[in-house]
């Protein structure tokens, strides 16, 4: 059957409430469908679930924006790996290694007890503080987290969103970091950080992936 998204909006003095429903994924839908979706291999349970958690971050980047960035400029840097294991080898080497590296000589690692400084038994609301293998440091509020699949979180120290995710992309399981900063204005500069960055994420990517 053809899948529907049914959105309705309650709203009151002090807040919004979105109430979202995506509809049509029959349990014996065909493998054929996937495969024009380029999902090539993703059991029709496995799609659903993918586009739940695309969802789930989707609709909490919308909150952060709304309550956080309304009408603000937008630059976005994006890197992504192809991958040849599984998203829980994955998964391991991005919490062990990429993001966990020490912090870089004159930055100062979080101690205190409520900020969480690895990927491991994150939940919404968190705090964090993460020095990537790359040099960069990211420090904010955790919106969403699923071991082995995706985390998404405001990075304060940058006034803007991250998102990491393992997903399939034209049949091919790849990891993807996602960085949108607001504020920041279109000059040459800003365009050239996110460019460094996403070189520098492209680099550790396909070291430690392989």
């Amino acid at each position: 059957p053809p899948r529907e998204v049914d959105y309705q909006l309650k709203g009151t003095a002090a807040k919004t409430v979105l109430h979202l429903a995506h509809t049509g994924f029959a349990a014996d839908a065909s493998h054929q469908a996937l495969e024009i979706a380029g999902l090539f291999g993703l059991s029709p349970v496995a799609f659903r679930n993918t586009v739940a958690d695309c969802w789930d971050y989707q609709l909490n980047a919308l909150g952060d924006y709304c309550e956080n960035h309304v009408n603000q400029a937008r630059t976005v840097s994006w890197a992504r790996q192809s991958i040849q294991m599984s998203f829980a080898d994955a998964w391991s080497r991005l919490s062990g290694g990429i993001l966990h590296a020490e912090a870089a000589a004159g930055q100062k690692a979080h101690k205190a007890a409520d900020v969480k400084t690895s990927l491991d038994g994150l939940q919404p609301g968190d705090r964090y503080s993460f020095h990537a293998a790359t040099g960069d440091t990211f420090t904010g509020k955790v919106l969403t987290y699923k071991a082995n699949k995706q985390f998404g979180g405001t990075v304060e120290n940058m006034n803007g969103i991250l998102r990491i995710v393992l997903s399939y992309t034209v049949g091919r399981p790849d990891l993807t970091v996602w960085l949108a900063r607001y504020g920041a204005d279109l000059s040459a500069t800003e365009q050239t950080w996110d460019k460094l960055f996403e070189q520098r994420w492209t680099n550790v990517l396909a070291k430690s992936l392989i």
